[in-house]
């Protein structure tokens, strides 16, 4: 087997840690009263999807090299120097110039394919745990133990581009539940723990049941 022929199954293989990262977030978020490390396994849980997520973009970089390599037809590609044009334009670009990297076109390419993906998705879970913690810093009651650090598996587990319509869906899954708890246990008020880890598994799912609906946030992406 070779590099390129494992794409499928590396990716595969990250899908369902990713699903199965999830599921063990939300078990050990449940068993938080019992479990006094409940927050330090979900930062580690965090740090593992962070850790998949870079290493399947690493891998497909390597894959995507290896490809082009192999090919008389774009093995040319591989050594390319990036455009004049592009390099005004772009991240990528800028580090090819700070650090006269000769495969500009490839590195501008791989960059837009895989990396920029990766990096929104890290970045954009952190923006979101800081806005957890912001709003925890002054609406307590409305957070848990734990539900931090469950914000951030949820958020990573989602990744880019999922991750815009899933934070409307944790506000829409925080009015179900509360009308839920009101209706049936008199409960008052609502934590996010639970809405954020059932809007990332819905997310998810949708994802996977209609993967064409993925594509309308095709414009998210480069």
């Amino acid at each position: 087997m070779t590099i390129v022929s494992c794409v499928p199954y590396i990716s595969a293989g990250v899908g369902w840690l990713v699903v199965l990262t999830l599921v063990a977030g939300g078990f050990v978020y449940a068993l938080r009263r019992r479990l006094k490390a409940s927050g330090a396994v979900l930062w580690w849980l965090a740090g593992l999807l962070g850790v998949a997520r870079i290493g399947q973009t690493i891998y497909m970089t390597v894959a995507q090299y290896d490809a082009w390599l192999a090919s008389p037809l774009t093995k040319d590609l591989v050594v390319q120097p990036l455009s004049v044009h592009n390099a005004q334009t772009s991240l990528a670009a800028w580090i090819i110039k700070v650090f006269h990297i000769h495969a500009g076109y490839f590195v501008f390419y791989v960059y837009g394919r895989f990396w920029i993906n990766a990096l929104l998705g890290i970045g954009t879970a952190f923006v979101f745990l800081g806005v957890l913690a912001f709003l925890k810093k002054y609406r307590d009651r409305f957070f848990d133990d734990g539900e931090l650090q469950l914000g951030l598996v949820a958020a990573l587990a989602v990744g880019w581009p999922l991750i815009v319509g899933f934070v409307p869906l944790v506000f829409v899954g925080v009015v179900v539940v509360s009308f839920v708890r009101l209706i049936f246990f008199k409960e008052k008020y609502t934590t996010l723990g639970w809405p954020i880890f059932f809007a990332a598994a819905l997310s998810l799912l949708i994802a996977m049941a209609y993967p064409a609906l993925v594509q309308s946030f095709i414009f998210l992406t480069v």
